[in-house]
């Protein structure tokens, strides 16, 4: 494995602009590898990303291009915030336990437009941009809070059960929510789908009913809304 910078416990790497060493774009090429309780800060990055445990990642960008998938790997109890990811087609950003994904941004760049956020249990993803492709997805595992995102043509995976999906934007040509888990909370998000089944798979979880806007006025504070009648 080529790696551009390798690092320890506790490291900082800071205003860099860092790319794998290899000559070729394989998929084991690394811009960064860091061990527990590093900070990578303000860095411009192709190529694979993983920090251990207790990591920070703030206002940095990380790229890649199919098909050189390149992955973002974030140890448990991490935070990742204000930053933003050109993927690939099928590219990951794999946010481990415990861990806070917040005002970022993810694009799918190319076709087989199926990039992933995968957030691990108990994480809270927030306030972020997701454009992940047709084939995408956010798939979140057991007792993780979204909360206030946007889903551009990204449908969202709550097969594991016990999250709360609450005040989102969710666009897309088919389903929004895969909700096949049991026991997760859908309350006051929007909708806007060329399908009538916003929320699939729900029939084990607490979920506000879905109105349109002529009838928001009257309904539950704690409903679902359609922007599409």
């Amino acid at each position: 494995t080529l790696v551009g910078i390798r690092a320890g416990r506790a490291a900082l790497i800071e205003d860099s602009a860092v790319e794998h060493c290899g000559a070729s774009g394989s998929t084991t090429l690394h811009a960064i590898q860091a061990g527990a309780g590093a900070i990578v800060s303000g860095c411009r990055l192709l190529g694979n990303v993983t920090a251990g445990s207790g990591s920070v990642m703030v206002r940095s960008s990380a790229y890649g291009s199919s098909p050189y998938n390149y992955n973002t790997d974030i140890g448990d109890a991490s935070v990742i915030a204000d930053s933003f990811f050109n993927q690939g087609g099928q590219s990951v950003v794999n946010i481990r336990s415990g861990s806070l994904f917040e005002n970022n941004g993810i694009a799918a760049l190319e076709s087989p437009y199926a990039c992933q956020l995968q957030a691990n249990n108990g994480s809270l993803i927030a306030g972020s941009v997701l454009a992940l492709g047709e084939n995408g997805k956010l798939a979140a595992t057991y007792d993780c809070y979204i909360l206030g995102n946007q889903f551009n043509g990204t449908p969202v995976d709550l097969g594991s059960g016990y999250s709360r999906l609450d005040r989102n934007m969710l666009i897309s040509t088919g389903t929004c929510v895969n909700a096949s888990g049991p026991h997760n909370l859908i309350i006051r998000n929007s909708f806007s789908s060329g399908s009538t089944q916003w929320i699939a798979n729900a029939s084990d979880d607490s979920v506000g009913v879905v109105i349109t806007q002529s009838v928001i006025g009257s309904a539950s504070p704690w409903g679902n809304v359609s922007l599409r009648p």
